[in-house]
């Protein structure tokens, strides 16, 4: 053990001299311990996250290196080296392991430490002990970007459809920790910038914070998922967490959430097992509006955002907010606006280019 630390101390040391430029340095602290990268076959990186370090068949040719908190680095070009036994680590207090692709040149090293970190760290999103092999890199810039114009427009319903996929993704095993990572910090910068401050979410910074706070990828999914709910909520004209009667709370939160399909107040009743009548005498006692009036300006509050951040045509508009008649829908629109839609938008336009 003296051996091992005297050893990566005297290659630390050298990674650290600055008579030689970055790549040199790395090839020439490895070269002193016969790991060398223009060997043919190249080095591969491997990461161990957990407390114990990885033992190898053959340590000579192996350099280990404390990365992080529970977490180690090593590299080596020795093939049998490459060995790992599956009961030997398990063993171990060793939660998972990730091997990179072989690489041959210095520049590249750090990248192949970052490639087995991530490969580690798919212990968060299977949650099974085992070594891990990075894999290659699936694209998820389009779902991120249809959650956020669902969220832009605060379209409940296609951010569940979105968020739901999302979470497909990560069970077929096609995401990994760092997608996790950037649609977490994604999410919360959606909430930061519609000033969404509800306990204070915040940026995460590694990987491993993201780890320790929810241990597996359904548990951020999940927090994920409350947080968007609750945020949308609040922009209903009356929040079902405003409201004092406990009752009245629940089918008002049912509202919110389905405004936008076909629900009648007879299809309320049988849902929450009540008269018809009673449920309007408690919307009018604590909104002081009828039910129709409340869904109708659910729906019209949409319209106007999809008016104003999308370019759907009036007739899609009339129908994605509940209206299977357009002229019914413009109707409506009217009256509760003074414009029709299509006057809304130029209007909103227009003030929009003047700013």
């Amino acid at each position: 053990m003296r051996k091992e630390k005297i050893l990566e101390r005297t290659v630390l040391s050298r990674l650290e001299e600055g008579n030689l430029p970055t790549n040199d340095r790395v090839e020439a602290a490895l070269q002193f311990i016969r790991v060398e990268c223009r060997k043919e076959g190249g080095v591969k990186a491997f990461v161990s996250i957990g407390q114990d370090k990885l033992t190898f068949q053959n340590s000579y040719n192996c350099f280990c290196f404390k990365i992080g908190y529970n977490k180690y680095a090593y590299f080596t070009n020795n093939r049998e080296a490459c060995k790992i036994y599956h009961d030997d680590w398990l063993k171990k207090n060793i939660i998972s392991i990730g091997i990179s692709n072989f690489i041959d040149r210095a520049e590249n090293i750090l990248g192949a430490v970052g490639d087995a970190e991530i490969a580690a760290y798919q212990y968060f999103v299977t949650g099974a002990r085992r070594i891990y092999h990075i894999q290659e890199k699936k694209e998820n810039g389009l779902l991120m970007q249809q959650l956020e114009e669902a969220f832009n427009i605060r379209n409940l319903q296609d951010i569940r459809l979105y968020l739901d996929r999302i979470e497909s993704k990560f069970s077929e095993g096609l995401y990994n920790i760092k997608d996790a990572f950037i649609f977490y910090n994604t999410v919360i910068g959606f909430l930061k910038k519609a000033n969404y401050d509800e306990n204070k979410v915040d940026f995460l910074y590694d990987y491993k914070q993201l780890f320790d706070l929810f241990g597996q990828v359904q548990n951020m999914m999940e927090y994920l998922k409350e947080l968007l709910e609750h945020y949308l909520g609040l922009y209903h004209p009356y929040s079902a967490e405003m409201v004092k009667n406990d009752y009245f709370r629940n089918i008002l939160y049912y509202i919110n959430q389905n405004y936008l399909k076909s629900i009648s107040l007879q299809d309320i009743s049988e849902k929450f097992t009540v008269n018809p009548s009673y449920i309007s005498q408690l919307f009018k006692k604590e909104t002081g509006i009828n039910y129709i009036d409340y869904l109708t300006k659910l729906r019209i509050s949409y319209a106007c955002e999809l008016l104003k951040k999308t370019d759907l045509t009036v007739s899609i508009i009339s129908e994605k907010t509940g209206y299977n008649d357009c002229f019914y829908f413009t109707k409506i629109f009217k009256k509760k606006t003074g414009n029709t839609p299509s006057q809304y938008r130029r209007q909103y336009k227009k003030t929009e280019n003047t700013c």
